[in-house]
């Protein structure tokens, strides 16, 4: 111990491992998710700069749900290491279902809000008439997004608060995979309405595959407990 710091506790190789493989491990998961929204732009610009400018404008609209709802997947965060470390499987399973339980209720309104208010939102975002009609024609893929989104942001956010970051890496990698391959059929079907599928699939498949690990979750952070 040197001037109030357990510098045996601070250079334990044990914790100073876990911590960097944590962090390879959210990485890993956070590049991931950037490539694929990366890549959903770059293919909007193949198709023409009316349908990127379009895909821009509803992708904004979107992200700003996004970060509404993801707010609660913070909490859910915090919340969630602290019933970990409490051992505790009771308050988990409390703080996870209330924090999911008013993202969703969140993501129902901006859904509404979005389908009363987006084509006077996407007016104001563009002046360009060719633009906004493109954008309406899509408009109801962001209507619904937060409530296909909500599941995959609250879910991350309870896999890092108990730090799995091993589920969120592999099922981050599996859902890539899943929008990578249906995106190569549903696009060339589809056409701009194939991409956005594509996207909320991605979505979805997050959650499905995250919620699948739960039970693994909790018997590895709740072993004794019921």
């Amino acid at each position: 111990r040197s001037g109030g710091w357990d510098l045996a506790r601070i250079l334990n190789r044990q914790q100073l491992k876990r911590t960097y493989v944590v962090n390879f491990d959210i990485m890993v998961r956070s590049v991931a998710a950037v490539f694929v929204f990366v890549l959903f732009t770059a293919k909007s610009a193949e198709v023409s700069d009316v349908i990127l400018a379009a895909n821009t404008v509803l992708m904004n609209i979107m992200v700003f749900g996004t970060h509404l709802i993801d707010g609660f997947a913070h909490s859910a965060e915090a919340l969630a290491g602290q019933a970990v470390g409490a051992k505790s499987r009771f308050r988990f399973r409390v703080y996870s279902v209330l924090s999911s339980q008013w993202a969703l209720i969140v993501g129902l309104i901006f859904a509404l809000l979005t389908w009363l208010l987006g084509p006077p939102l996407i007016d104001a975002l563009t002046v360009n008439r060719e633009i906004q009609e493109t954008a309406r024609a899509y408009l109801w893929w962001i209507i619904v997004a937060p409530v296909l989104g909500v599941g995959c942001y609250q879910l991350d956010g309870i896999f890092i608060g108990a730090t799995q970051s091993r589920d969120l890496r592999n099922m981050m990698l599996i859902s890539v995979l899943v929008f990578l391959v249906s995106w190569e059929y549903l696009t060339e079907a589809f056409g701009n309405h194939g991409l956005w599928a594509s996207l909320m699939l991605f979505l979805v498949v997050r959650a499905l595959t995250l919620l699948a690990r739960v039970p693994a979750l909790m018997r590895e952070r709740f072993p004794t407990e019921p």
